[in-house]
């Protein structure tokens, strides 16, 4: 039976909600306890989180429901992302998310098969019209699962402005949620600039709500580690609001109900990206890179959040975290300033190989066979670029290009030219990054002797050569495949990855399911057994095109 949930909390909508929607404008999408695995603008690994996770009892299958009266206008369907995901609006001019699914309802399910055997894909991505799916709220549109990025079953549910398509925080709505616990402020650390412009971070553990600083001097900013619980959950989520108090004036405001996807990356300036890559701790740095773009997050910032010229002597700070629920918990200290000014270091070419770079400036990095473009805005901050050529015997040169400390927004062209003959295909090399003790692939082009990709991250780059076909195996194949309701397949490239699939049954084409991260490829069995010898050939290619080509047998 579905019911509208009526949960009233204190009201806290931000005012974009409180002028164009209604709280109880929505339904949940499920009929089990929320439980909340993940909240709206949490820190995640490159992005703020969008929506809002609901594990289901490490199960799939439960029912996802229609939040309101709508219509469907997107149906995605991929092997990474959100895998499985409905997208539906509504009158109010807002977008519902449904990510994630197993599958969806019976209708659905067969639009989307007819889709997929008339493109021969099993990527979709449909945009529809108001008339081709309408529904009603409370109508079952599909089931929980774990398919795409998926760490465990849960659905991902989000809700968007539908013009811009832009996320707003789900728990700014009536949904059922018991939360009643206040966040926790782990540590506070305070960055202390140093004369060579770098900063020095002190950490302070926080007991009895409060810390004791040593003395401090010059310039410096703060920085939290704290999260958040719902009452029905041991696992962290994110908070949603930060302010902090100097002298009992508001100095720094966060809060994060809304942000465009373009902007999603810039998590990587809010947070403590050294520490965030190196210890996967999630430290909220509340003062602001110069590059750092995110709109209207930051409510109230002054001097970009970074605490100088004070009066020398005591100075009381006050720190208060919050969560959606408007359940806060503060900090309340004193520290000891004194007054010492400090040199910013603005350029230092007189270092080899050691290259300072405005980041307001495009930056152009030419070394023997190496070229690398990094685009104006593309660094949050001003840095120096670090570069080293690594030789190896018979082999091409590794590149240590960048610090990999540092965070890029978008991504940076690197351009290589082979220093040793090429024995092989040009269209078999590819430019490899260092990953784990791993070479990662970059998808590359040839132009003219070099060989151009597109890295987001630092790190060390060489080129590749890729000759080896990817693996096929078939899991669960055995002569009589009449009780099977499907037939499996775990495929594994070595660099490049799985581009492309394609498989016929006795000369027709058939549906294979890609669950990428499984490596798996799946085909569901479809109509009557008649115990008649089939043929599957299944052909998967990798990024650089070589090409594993096999076929296989039984009786169904």
């Amino acid at each position: 039976m579905r019911y509208k949930f009526f949960f009233f909390f204190i009201s806290f909508l931000i005012t974009f909600s409180q002028e164009k929607y209604k709280k109880d404008d929505f339904i949940s999408p499920l009929d089990i306890p929320l439980i909340l695995s993940g909240t709206f603008g949490e820190i995640r690994t490159n992005h703020f989180h969008a929506g809002i996770d609901i594990p289901t009892n490490q199960k799939k299958g439960y029912p996802v429901y229609a939040c309101a009266d709508g219509y469907i206008s997107r149906i995605k369907i991929s092997p990474w992302g959100f895998g499985k995901a409905i997208y539906l609006n509504h009158k109010n001019g807002l977008t519902t998310v449904y990510a994630h699914l197993e599958n969806f309802n019976t209708e659905i399910k067969k639009y989307t098969l007819k889709e997929q055997y008339s493109k021969k894909t099993f990527n979709l991505d449909i945009s529809l019209d108001e008339n081709t799916f309408l529904v009603k709220q409370g109508e079952i549109i599909g089931f929980t699962g774990s398919s795409g990025n998926s760490t465990g079953p849960h659905l991902h549910f989000e809700v968007r402005e539908s013009k811009l398509q832009k996320p707003i925080n789900p728990l700014n709505f009536s949904f059922p949620v018991k939360d009643t616990r206040k966040p926790i402020i782990k540590s506070i650390f305070i960055y202390e600039l140093k004369k060579n412009g770098q900063f020095n971070r002190n950490e302070y553990i926080v007991k009895n709500n409060t810390i004791t600083p040593n003395l401090i001097s010059g310039e410096f900013g703060i920085g939290l580690e704290t999260y958040d619980k719902n009452d029905l959950s041991s696992i962290k989520t994110g908070i949603n609001e930060i302010k902090i108090y100097l002298d009992q004036e508001l100095y720094y405001h966060f809060k994060i109900n809304e942000f465009l996807f373009s902007e999603k990356r810039y998590v990587n300036s809010h947070i403590d990206y050294k520490e965030r890559i190196q210890t996967k701790r999630k430290i909220h740095k509340c003062f602001l890179e110069k590059n750092n773009k995110l709109k209207n997050a930051y409510l109230d910032v002054k001097n970009t959040g970074l605490f100088n010229n004070l009066s020398p002597g005591k100075h009381e700070l006050k720190i208060i975290v919050s969560d959606s629920y408007n359940n806060s918990s503060e900090v309340f200290f004193f520290l000891n300033y004194e007054k010492r000014n400090v040199e910013k270091k603005t350029t230092n070419n007189t270092k080899q190989n050691d290259y300072y770079i405005n980041s307001d400036e495009d930056f152009l990095f030419k070394e023997n066979n190496l070229e690398v473009m990094i685009k104006k805005g593309n660094l949050y901050s001003d840095c120096y670029f670090v570069f080293k050529e690594i030789k190896h015997p018979n082999k091409n040169s590794s590149y240590q290009i960048g610090n990999t400390n540092i965070p890029i927004h978008k991504g940076i062209s690197i351009s290589i030219k082979p220093d040793h003959d090429i024995n092989t295909n040009k269209n078999k090399l590819a430019i490899g990054q260092l990953k784990n003790n791993k070479w990662s692939y970059i998808k590359s082009t040839w132009e003219n002797d070099k060989l151009k990709g597109v890295a987001k991250k630092f790190g060390t780059f060489t080129i590749i050569q890729d000759k080896k076909k990817p693996t096929i195996k078939a899991t669960n194949l055995k002569e009589d495949m009449r009780s099977e309701k499907s037939i499996k397949f775990k495929v594994h490239d070595n660099f490049s990855g799985i581009n492309y699939y394609n498989a016929t049954l006795n000369g027709e084409w058939i549906l294979l399911e890609y669950d990428a991260k499984n490596n798996l490829l799946e085909h569901f069995f479809h109509g009557d057994t008649t115990n008649k010898n089939q043929k599957i050939t299944l052909t998967v290619k990798d990024g650089l095109g070589n090409e594993n080509k096999q076929e296989f047998y039984f009786k169904r």
